[in-house]
């Protein structure tokens, strides 16, 4: 059971919700179920065909207990994919129009992402320097822009402060994965970024740009009249600082599925939207 939450695609679905969930209650826009559900199923349908279909050839070195599991269990994943499926081409239909026209570079980017091909496949995990920088956007533009597109609500400077302060919370963490994964990455001929080139100058790093985030929530709070329940969001860049500091993802896959759980936080600002309405 536990392999199967390190492993399994569903939990990673339900962090791009718990980020959409945020956005409602940041931003106090209602949340559209039929967008929940999208951005659920699609994102571990992406992640599954990442691990599962798609085995990359790296994770024999990275994630070698993760590709055990999802060999004893494809029949297990391959009903799975076919209800998220099912459930996708349920919900997308029912999406407004601006939308599905913003998941299109945001479905650009997961094709570059794993593409196949020995020669020209999987171009974006070839990019160094520019990988890290599209993964953590497309999070952040997925769980930012979409639930406001979605209510058809007016796009304004705090959408875009959101936006950004969104990267900076979800780039660490990018980071960090990428750094775990550098022996195998490099055995697959991929590109290979690290600040510094050592774990403590990419800790230094990801603590700036942690930083940058308290910093701006706070600004945001006490010069712009940001709503007090960013303060409770903001703890979730704390718990990023403190897995920066104290986590080693290529050491086990639960400090792998730790550092992905902390990027759901903001369902707990969601949850306490809900309880204080």
């Amino acid at each position: 059971m536990v392999r199967a939450l390190y492993h399994d695609p569903m939990p990673v679905g339900g962090i791009a919700g718990a980020l959409m969930l945020g956005t409602s209650a940041l931003l106090d826009v209602p949340v559209s179920l039929p967008l929940i559900v999208a951005g659920f199923c699609g994102t571990a349908l992406v992640y599954g065909l990442d691990r599962g279909v798609a085995s990359s050839p790296e994770d024999a070195i990275n994630r070698p207990d993760r590709r055990r599991w999802v060999e004893s269990h494809r029949g297990w994943l391959r009903v799975e994919m076919g209800i998220l499926l099912g459930a996708l081409c349920v919900s997308v239909p029912l999406l407004q129009k601006d939308t599905l026209l913003a998941t299109i570079p945001l479905g650009s980017a997961v094709v570059l992402h794993l593409l196949p091909g020995e020669q020209w496949g999987r171009p974006l995990q070839r990019m160094a320097m520019v990988k890290p920088a599209v993964v953590a956007g497309a999070w952040a533009v997925g769980g930012t822009l979409l639930p406001i597109l979605e209510q058809e609500a007016s796009i304004g400077l705090g959408t875009f402060a959101l936006l950004g302060y969104r990267f900076l919370f979800i780039l660490p963490n990018i980071l960090l994965a990428d750094w775990g994964d550098r022996e195998g990455d490099a055995a697959a001929g991929l590109a290979i970024w690290t600040p510094g080139g050592s774990l403590y100058s990419l800790r230094i790093t990801s603590t700036i740009l942690l930083g940058l985030g308290m910093a701006g929530a706070g600004a945001a709070i006490v010069r712009f009249g940001a709503p007090d329940l960013l303060l409770v969001d903001a703890l979730g860049l704390v718990a990023m600082l403190g897995a920066v500091w104290t986590l080693r993802p290529g050491s086990s896959p639960g400090q792998v599925f730790l550092l992905d759980l902390i990027v759901g936080w903001p369902l707990v600002p969601w949850l306490w939207y809900v309880v204080s309405v």
